[in-house]
């Protein structure tokens, strides 16, 4: 198996402890405002509200203005993500890290199918 590149990745509004009671949303990596557009977008798919949201979780570290957002819309939910955002200038070593982690993963499940991540 290998990894899709990590210019797309996933954010998920969870709305209780089971990780099934959530919603996700595919956003673009670098923008400033994914976190932002992907509950706008849900909430009018889905007819949830931001009181309903437990936590946020991300692939990657929600930008300097998705975490006002965040903080603002949701108040002190928790808020978890696997990577670093990075500098500007730094999203091409980002990428590759993030590929290489994630295919490391791929490999260490596949090795061992009894694993969970």
């Amino acid at each position: 198996m290998d990894v899709v590149g990590p210019t797309e990745s996933v954010v998920v509004f969870m709305m209780g402890p089971d990780p099934d009671d959530g919603f996700l949303a595919m956003v673009q990596t670098q923008d400033d405002h994914a976190v932002q557009r992907a509950w706008q977008k849900l909430a009018a798919e889905h007819n949830i509200r931001a009181e309903q949201v437990t936590a946020v979780v991300a692939e990657w570290q929600p930008s300097a203005a998705d975490a006002a957002f965040i903080e603002q819309t949701f108040g002190e939910v928790d808020l978890s993500y696997l990577f670093d955002r990075p500098a500007a200038d730094g999203w091409a070593a980002a990428f590759a890290a993030a590929r290489a982690a994630l295919q490391a993963e791929i490999e260490r499940r596949d090795a061992d199918p009894t694993t969970m991540m």
